[in-house]
């Protein structure tokens, strides 16, 4: 962005020149940046006119000194309307420079619908100041906005941590909790209390499963009963994987798949969820034919004898690969004793 961005400042057209600014001033910040930023913006102000100049207002107050921040202020006053996203803009530039509790909580009402990134800014300075907000953003925001934000269950070699936008790890949900976690997200449609207990203890424990629903819902994962089931099941490699093999996505599959489910889990159910994975994805990868397919997964999964045989009878002779999997189906016949 930074170096594409930077050919169009000196365009002939002020519309270009703003847009490229506003780009490259807002990676700059991105980026720690600040006096970067601060620069170009001030290169930018002499082009400002109405239209524009809310854009720019919550920019200046991330980058520039706060006497530049004041006259930005005032002229913003004088042209923007006092409704709708302009004003909102105005109210969280201005929260934003002087730390008022009152306009960054206006600013989030504003923007929550027309400018929810922008919203969600005003939502962690207030976090930042003790103050909550009703309805906060965050939650629903993150998946999309950090990759962090969101369960990974598979290949894990221990219980996975959940992290939510701009916080460190949740508390840990536990051995146990994880495998319930896991359980859920594989059975959207829920599971009655006997099959959640069998598949987490191998015995219908209602009363253990209870306590830990409870303690699951004291960590924020809404489980609905009657059947058991995730309300708002969170952002998970797993879902992702399962929803990309159930769309013939082997590709998007085989990314997700980065090793077994909960490989330490001795649950029942894990156990089992576990096999059927692994299987799923061996089936559909084999059935495809497709080399660069198989290569990875055969690779991913290490011993698995059919794998490297089906690989070695679609490799052409002048294929480079052809000796390393000649080498391996060899040598895993001949543990296998075939």
């Amino acid at each position: 962005v930074l170096e594409e961005a930077e050919h169009f400042l000196p365009h002939p057209f002020p519309g270009v020149r703003l847009l490229a600014g506003h780009t490259l001033a807002l990676a700059h910040l991105l980026r720690g940046n600040r006096g970067r930023a601060g620069n170009l913006l001030r290169g930018l102000l002499p082009l400002l006119a109405s239209p524009s100049l809310a854009s720019f207002l919550v920019l200046g107050a991330l980058a520039l000194d706060p006497p530049e921040v004041r006259l930005l202020l005032e002229g913003a006053q004088v042209f923007l309307p006092r409704e709708g996203w302009p004003w909102g803009f105005y109210l969280l530039a201005r929260g934003l420079g002087e730390g008022d509790e009152a306009c960054l909580l206006a600013a989030h009402g504003l923007l929550r619908e027309d400018g929810a990134l922008y919203a969600l800014l005003a939502e962690s300075r207030l976090k930042a100041l003790g103050v909550e907000v009703e309805a906060p953003l965050a939650p629903g925001l993150a998946p999309g906005l950090r990759p962090e934000a969101r369960a990974f269950l598979l290949g894990q070699a221990e219980a996975p941590l959940l992290r939510l936008l701009g916080e460190g790890p949740l508390p840990s949900l536990g051995p146990r909790g994880t495998e319930a976690l896991a359980l859920l997200l594989a059975h959207k449609e829920g599971l009655s209390g006997e099959a959640l207990a069998e598949a987490l203890y191998g015995e219908p424990n209602l009363g253990a499963l209870k306590a830990l629903l409870h303690r699951l819902r004291g960590k924020d994962l809404r489980v609905s009963c009657a059947p058991y089931r995730l309300a708002t099941p969170p952002p998970s490699d797993l879902s992702a994987f399962l929803k990309a093999l159930s769309q013939g996505d082997l590709e998007g599959a085989l990314a997700l798949y980065r090793g077994p489910l909960l490989p330490w889990s001795q649950a029942p159910g894990v156990e089992e969820l576990r096999l059927e994975l692994e299987e799923a994805l061996r089936q559909a990868v084999l059935a495809s034919g497709r080399l660069d397919l198989l290569l990875t997964l055969a690779e991913r999964l290490g011993e698995d004898l059919e794998l490297w045989e089906a690989l070695l009878e679609r490799l052409p002779p002048e294929d480079p690969r052809l000796p390393i999997a000649q080498a391996r189906v060899a040598r895993l016949r001949r543990e296998y004793g075939v």
